[in-house]
């Protein structure tokens, strides 16, 4: 049964990596978005549970410490990705990367103000969308992703001179 097992996770492992190569096929031809990040991360974590799971079968481990780990890998993910500005990733893929879909990066709104003001100061400015980062209205209103984007605005616009 292990060896069938460690065919089956074979396979699903080739079936990921082929996932992930299409999705970067995708984000070449038609442009990185934040679904197609979530899902690049998706895949990354799934890679990594398989792998988990081999590691498991391979040294006759117990249930309970497959799922210690998966669910560790899958709280490192969350924490990560909460510290990472998506938006802005995605902005300045799209900008600097290409191919540049205007309407969807200042749709972004304030994750992709630091970006859009870095590499294309005048990018959202005949559209509707407002790209800038407001300051917290009280204590419940500040977050640490908030913080840095409006620093790092500032430092911009600062050596802009705005």
């Amino acid at each position: 049964m292990r060896i069938l097992l460690l065919v089956w996770v074979g396979q699903t492992v080739m079936l990921v990596v082929s996932s992930i190569l299409r999705l970067d096929l995708y984000v070449d031809s038609f442009g990185l978005t934040q679904m197609r990040f979530a899902a690049f991360v998706w895949m990354i974590v799934v890679a990594l549970g398989l792998i988990v799971l081999v590691m498991q079968t391979v040294q006759r481990q117990s249930t309970g410490w497959m799922l210690i780990r998966a669910f560790g890998l899958g709280f490192v993910a969350v924490c990560l990705c909460l510290l990472v500005n998506v938006s802005g990733v995605v902005a300045r893929h799209q900008l600097t990367v290409g191919p540049l879909d205007a309407g969807y990066v200042c749709s972004l709104r304030d994750g992709a103000a630091v970006e859009v003001a870095r590499y294309a100061p005048d990018l959202c400015a005949d559209r509707y969308y407002d790209l800038t980062v407001y300051p917290p209205q009280g204590w419940r209103d500040w977050g640490f992703r908030n913080a840095r984007l409006r620093r790092s605005l500032d430092a911009i616009k600062a050596e802009a001179g705005q």
